[in-house]
């Protein structure tokens, strides 16, 4: 379930910054492993 709402964390924010960038992840594939909603177009 994901939470349209949550609140991550600075080193959530940093975790999620890292498998973008450097691990080359879609951002879709990221916010589904933190269980929040992506709101970016």
């Amino acid at each position: 379930m994901s939470y349209p709402n949550a609140v991550l964390t600075l080193r959530h924010r940093l975790n999620v910054t890292q498998l973008v960038v450097e691990e080359d992840l879609l951002i879709g594939d990221v916010t589904a492993r933190f269980q929040v909603v992506c709101l970016s177009r």
